[in-house]
């Protein structure tokens, strides 16, 4: 069965996306339809994101004054996904918004510049998200701790998970997926990870959680189709990354402080800590703070 099949006999909810004649016609002769194709694919994003659509109400802007009414079954909520209800959901859980009318397969974006950490960080501030329920992962291969040897290809995948505050503890979050180039045996790519590790952990007390995950999973994820919803909710028992770019005077978990200065010197030559301190008066403005 193809995926975009997989993706439309997702369980979402009784009564919705069920076939119809012209839908197991469309199935036998061609494509799902466009229409239905949008309807399920909102709710395959609610669903991966554990958010039972009428809840979407906390959500959504009052001023787009939408009601229980039009998130009752597939053709009102057809009638709700206009043009601004679509970039609100593309924009607030980081997704594609081709993926949400029906095109390809990928369903999240990259960040834009997210080599370039500066910008990379200024987007994140501008989501309002870098407060102290931000948790950060690196996804890595199962069997395949990351080290610093060269040559040797580490693929890894950087996530950022932040609760709704509208929602109760541990249930509802949304995700920022960094999937494409990070390799941890290429010494640019550790640095970049490093420096950023760094400025959350020092500025934010923040840790950056080393996940191991089935190689299938972590193709899925880097590639964009799956949702890293099974992630942990906090760090528990993973091996904590930022021990890999702190001095032994600052962590007795002090890892690869070889290339210590090297990370100091990236962070340096970048700007990071400036461009930190401007994502988080961007994060404060976005949120309302002074």
């Amino acid at each position: 069965m193809a995926k975009e099949e997989r993706l439309i006999e997702s369980k979402v909810g009784p009564g919705l996306c069920k076939l119809n004649v012209r839908v197991a016609w469309d199935r036998l002769f061609g494509k799902p339809s466009t229409s239905e194709l949008v309807a399920c694919r909102f709710l395959k994003l609610m669903e991966e994101h554990g958010i039972k659509p009428l809840q979407l109400l906390r959500l959504l802007p009052a001023e787009f004054g939408l009601t229980a009414a039009d998130l009752q079954d597939e053709d009102s909520i057809l009638g709700m996904l206009d043009d601004r209800v679509l970039t609100w959901l593309a924009n607030t859980f980081s997704v594609k918004r081709e993926w949400l009318e029906g095109e390809g397969e990928q369903i999240h974006r990259q960040p834009r510049d997210y080599k370039r950490l500066g910008p990379w960080l200024v987007e994140i501030g501008e989501k309002g998200i870098l407060d102290n329920s931000l948790q950060l992962f690196l996804l890595h291969q199962k069997g395949q701790i990351p080290t610093n040897e060269r040559g040797r290809r580490q693929p890894l995948i950087l996530v950022l998970a932040h609760p709704f505050p509208e929602f109760d503890a541990h249930t509802v979050r949304r995700f920022v997926v960094s999937g494409e180039g990070w390799d941890y045996g290429y010494l640019p790519s550790r640095l970049h990870l490093k420096a950023l590790a760094r400025l959350f952990f020092l500025h934010m007390s923040q840790s950056t959680c080393l996940v191991p995950v089935k190689f299938q999973t972590l193709e899925a994820v880097q590639d964009g189709l799956l949702t890293p919803s099974f992630l942990p909710w906090g760090s528990g028992n993973c091996e904590l990354f930022e021990a890999r770019s702190l001095s032994s005077s600052e962590s007795r978990l002090s890892m690869e402080e070889e290339e210590l200065p090297a990370v100091l010197d990236f962070i340096r030559n970048q700007n990071l800590e400036e461009a930190f301190r401007e994502a988080q008066r961007l994060n404060a403005e976005t949120n309302g703070e002074r």
